[in-house]
């Protein structure tokens, strides 16, 4: 016979599982909200020079696919 508990979540995992789940996607979804409201990032205070380096010369890499 195999022992329920074994198989049985404890309820402090799921209860702490579902916060941490429910604040991330809090977080995801009010963070994408604010981008799409101001997608340069001026509401969440995130000035555009930290994306310096990540999309280098991305006007041309769209216009060589898109062009």
């Amino acid at each position: 016979m195999i022992n329920e508990k074994t198989i049985r979540q404890s309820s402090w995992q799921r209860i702490t599982l579902l916060i941490v789940l429910g604040y991330e996607g809090t977080g995801a979804l009010a963070g994408g909200g604010l981008l799409i409201a101001a997608p340069d990032g001026r509401i969440m205070d995130m000035p555009v020079k930290i994306m310096h380096g990540v999309f280098s010369n991305s006007a041309r890499s769209w216009n060589r696919y898109y062009a």
